[in-house]
């Protein structure tokens, strides 16, 4: 596999980010077969992942101006596992809880609990998207660790939203939707 690094600014957030990419790969290759021939890794200021299956190349940019080491180690690694995912689902939902649940098998259930509460928390919900994006949170726990599922179920409920919102979202479809995803 080929890796090619970027660096938008030599600074220490984009080195430690790099460090952790690398730490990140290394982790992740234990469930995740090698299937990319070239990754190439710019660590900027935005979060992307675009992918090339026929050429087998992922492209990732890293915002690395975040000084929380812990949220941004999750958040690496979720990335990559999410580029997997890609390319097992198509749906976005599915994608997510798919890197989630990965993370969780790689035994960083803590850390992504963190991360997740952390972003819940960080982010007002503007819409039905936002409101639905934000209980893949409690859905990445269901019926694996039922402490972090409650948790992140009632911090929902705390979160600034229309009343409309949580009529509209049908709690049960979209755990038997997603309860799919291994």
């Amino acid at each position: 596999m080929k890796i090619i690094k970027k660096f938008i600014r030599r600074e220490e957030q984009f080195l430690l980010a790099e460090r952790i990419f690398d730490d990140a790969l290394k982790i992740s290759l234990r469930i995740k077969n090698p299937f990319f021939d070239k990754m190439e890794v710019v660590f900027s200021e935005k979060d992307a992942i675009m992918i090339n299956q026929e050429k087998k190349e992922v492209i990732f940019h890293f915002n690395c101006l975040n000084d929380d080491e812990r949220e941004l180690s999750i958040k690496v690694l979720r990335f990559i596992l999410l580029a997997y995912a890609k390319l097992e689902y198509e749906e976005e939902l599915s994608q997510e809880i798919k890197a989630n649940r990965d993370v969780i098998k790689l035994g960083f259930s803590d850390d992504l609990f963190y991360f997740l509460y952390k972003n819940l928390t960080n982010k007002r919900t503007e819409n039905y998207e936002d409101f639905i994006r934000a209980n893949m949170a409690w859905i990445t726990y269901h019926n694996r660790d039922d402490f972090y599922e409650s948790f992140l179920k009632k911090s929902i409920d705390k979160l600034h939203h229309r009343k409309e919102y949580q009529s509209r979202f049908k709690k049960q479809y979209y755990v038997k939707k997603l309860e799919k995803v291994v």
